[in-house]
């Protein structure tokens, strides 16, 4: 509801590059159902705690975790849609991932194309979002290096269109052996900010998970999104750092919440949260 009112006051240029932007929580509530039906999580659950009923723009998502009993149930009522060619290579053997990777790769793809030419061409925010592709990448190589994929499916994970990893550094770094090797790779992208990487490295190590690099790109993102609204005050920008800003906020307060609820220690949970 706060997308559609912070969209009800945008008009012309304006709406249609922060309308460019928040589409990306339509693909995002999607991969949510998608997730509910591979895990086999109640409709009640859903809609209590993921994609509350109350939001009317979250009944189409619940309406397919009730109607949908496997992924391949899911991509068939989605024939039609908008959703429909992004998944059209993929069924019901597939991984979850693969899902979640095809959906982004079809946002981005969009969204390029139209901060490129047209009515909504804008440079900066392209470079926004190429960082943006920057950065799933690289959490998708962590990810997927964690779970032992072979080089050939950590490729195929892969979304083109980054800005400071180019396609001959993807490549590379989907055939790095190990975490060490990766970001040695990375390091060598033109462009690539690793700041802060080798002690997010060493924390992710520890606590076994990969949230400590996932909130230093986060941060980085924040940091550039910030610099953008301040050298252009009178344009996409502030509105488009406002939402980024709520939903972390929002995240941050559910991790909170649940966290609280199943009684983890504060420093688990503060070791979770995008500070």
């Amino acid at each position: 509801r706060d997308l559609n009112q912070v969209l009800g006051f945008c008009q012309g240029h304006l709406k249609g590059l922060v309308s460019i932007y928040v589409e990306r929580f339509t693909y995002q509530k999607l991969k949510t159902a998608l997730r509910a039906i591979h895990s086999g999580v109640s409709l009640e659950v859903v809609a209590s705690q993921v994609l509350p009923e109350q939001n009317e723009a979250n009944l189409p998502w619940l309406e397919l975790v009730n109607s949908s009993e496997t992924l391949q149930d899911a991509v068939s009522a989605l024939d039609g849609t908008q959703f429909e060619r992004a998944l059209a290579n993929l069924d019901g053997n597939d991984e979850l991932m693969a899902f979640e990777n095809a959906l982004d790769r079809h946002y981005y793809s969009s969204a390029i194309k139209k901060l490129r030419g047209g009515t909504t061409r804008h440079p900066m925010l392209l470079r926004y979002l190429r960082t943006e592709i920057d950065h799933r990448n690289v959490i998708n190589l962590f990810r997927a290096l964690r779970q032992k994929m072979p080089a050939e499916k950590r490729s195929e994970l892969m979304i083109p269109g980054g800005k400071a990893i180019t396609s001959t550094f993807l490549r590379q770094a989907a055939e790095a052996e190990n975490e060490e090797a990766l970001l040695e790779i990375l390091r060598r992208a033109p462009g690539f900010d690793d700041s802060g990487f080798d002690e997010a490295l060493i924390e992710s190590r520890e606590r076994g998970t990969l949230d400590p690099i996932v909130n230093l790109l986060t941060s980085q993102r924040l940091n550039l999104l910030n610099r953008m609204n301040m050298l252009n005050p009178l344009s996409a920008f502030p509105l488009i750092y406002y939402i980024e800003s709520k939903v972390l906020e929002v995240q941050n307060l559910r991790l909170l919440v649940r966290g609280k609820a199943v009684g983890l220690p504060d420093d688990v949970i503060e070791a979770h949260l995008g500070l």
